[in-house]
Formats: C-alpha cells, structure tokens, sequence
C-alpha cells in the first residue's frame, strides 16, 4: 500500500501516522532504538504491505498488466489504491483533509537522523503538502514517474502503466471494494495482537 493507505489504516487502528509512513524508510531492526508508538507503526506498516503483496485477489490482477510493464503493476496497483481510497465512500473529503493536516503536523515534528531519504520527502511533504492531490488519476501518473526515476537501469514504465490502470478502472475498483475492508479487518488484528504481546 502507499502513503495515504498506510496513514487511513493508521487513523483506523489508533496507531501513529508518522510510525505507519516510516515503514518506507526503516530497514531491519534499526526500528527498535526508536520511540514505541513508532515501532508499532512500523510492524503495522510492514504486516500491511506483507498481507497485500500476496492476497490473492491481488495476484489476480496482475495479469491484466501487458509484459513489458506487469512487473511494476504491484507499485502502481499501490499508487492507484490511494487515487481510489479517497475518492470512494471510505469517508468524506473534510474528514481527509483533517487526516492529511494532522499527519502534516506530526511529520513536521518528526525527526530521523541519518536519513536523507526520509529527510527529503519529508520536506517535500510539509512544503508541498500534495496527498490531496490523489482525488485526481492524473496524481497517479506524476507517482509512477517519480518511482520510475528512482531506478537506475533507465527503464520507462509509467505512461504505459497508467494507460493500463485507467483501461482496468472498473475492475481494479472492484477488486479494491472487495479487498480493502479485508485489510481493514487484518489491521485491526494485528494491532489486538500487539497490544496483548506486551
């Protein structure tokens, strides 16, 4: 799942915005010498990811995806997800807007030393503030061609990926209404799991 998925789930859990964003940024253990409610957003944020990558009504997707581009279509199936989560009935737009505004705040009080990755998409987050962006497709294809940058090997996918995402509307939307209050219900599990292991 991307950013606004992991941020809803936080909201849905009682679990920290800013703990569920750093699973990007955090690898292996380096998570336990930070504060606890950030470790617990971390697991959440990796059991997240964990659960959709291998659901199976997500594997059924991948086939829609032509060969040259199907092995970004978990990428861009998380980046769509987030166009579709805030433009559904999940919750209203000033209830998103609160969301984003909190999460800009805690983020603006967050600090993680020797990370310049987090560094600088945290700046860019708190100065541009563009989540509200993804009630718009179009923020789908920017998404794609910033991940597209970030591979060295020059490869080009995001026009053809975002084609595709936009050909399939209608049944990666209804894969996602059927699929995401099953993560709903998996977060709300593993969160009862952690809080009873402590």
């Amino acid at each position: 799942m991307n950013y606004i998925a992991h941020l809803h789930l936080a909201k849905h859990s009682g679990t920290s915005l800013v703990g569920n964003f750093l699973g990007d940024f955090v690898k292996g253990q380096a998570f336990l010498t930070l504060p606890f409610d950030w470790q617990q957003g971390i697991r959440l944020h990796r059991a997240v990811d964990s659960f959709t990558d291998s659901h199976p009504l997500l594997v059924q997707l991948k086939p829609l995806f032509s060969a040259d581009v199907r092995r970004f279509a978990g990428i861009g199936l998380d980046i769509y997800f987030d166009h579709l989560l805030v433009t559904g009935s999940w919750q209203n737009w000033s209830e998103w807007q609160m969301l984003f505004a909190q999460f800009y705040r805690e983020l603006g009080n967050a600090q993680l030393q020797d990370n310049p990755r987090f560094t600088r998409s945290r700046q860019g987050l708190i100065e541009h503030q563009w989540l509200d962006e993804y009630q718009y497709a179009e923020q789908c294809l920017h998404s794609f061609k910033a991940v597209e940058r970030r591979f060295r090997s020059g490869v080009s996918f995001a026009y053809a990926l975002y084609a595709q995402m936009r050909q399939h509307h209608e049944k990666i939307e209804a894969t996602f209404a059927q699929f995401y209050p099953e993560l709903m219900e998996f977060v709300e599990q593993q969160v009862q799991q952690d809080v009873y292991a402590k």
